[in-house]
């Protein structure tokens, strides 16, 4: 595997991990409140989602990979889209209980009972920006790509 010219090789071995992380026994889970809905998540379908949406980068880029603009556009794609997900995965195993969860409404006067929830929220937002981010860079590596090589003359031999 060559890390260096081939960056997007990273894609193909964290969807690996993910899928085999996905088999070890856990009881951890996400949940989610959506209005009057609540969700409960386990961890094992969100390991088995990342690894699915790695494997997808991974094509993307074995199918695409001849043509892309930058190898450094390629780089910030895969930086920007791991390792915010190790960070979520991390911030999300360490605060899967709901011990210290606040289980009523606030005032705004006891904001600071809650305070270190919506710091979390916020880490969660900012990582899930920097993931679409990267996704948009992989985006303009691509069409920049096609559009380079449909502006370079075409030479016979």
């Amino acid at each position: 595997m060559k890390i260096k010219s081939r960056p997007y090789e990273l894609f193909g071995l964290c969807a690996l991990l993910a899928f085999l992380i996905s088999f070890l026994p856990t009881n951890a889970s996400i949940d989610y409140n959506s209005h009057d809905t609540y969700f409960v998540i386990s961890m094992r379908y969100v390991y088995r989602l990342s690894a699915a949406i790695f494997l997808f980068e991974w094509l993307l880029y074995f199918c695409f990979g001849n043509i892309l603009l930058s190898k450094k556009l390629t780089w910030a794609h895969v930086i920007l889209t791991i390792l915010p997900v190790v960070v979520l995965f991390t911030a999300i195993l360490d605060s899967s209980s709901l011990s210290g969860i606040p289980r009523r409404y606030y005032s705004f006067t006891e904001f600071e009972n809650i305070k270190p929830w919506y710091r979390k929220g916020i880490l969660c937002g900012i990582l899930l920006g920097a993931i679409v981010l990267g996704q948009l860079i992989f985006l303009v590596n691509i069409v920049g790509g096609v559009v380079k090589r449909a502006s370079k003359p075409v030479t016979t031999a």
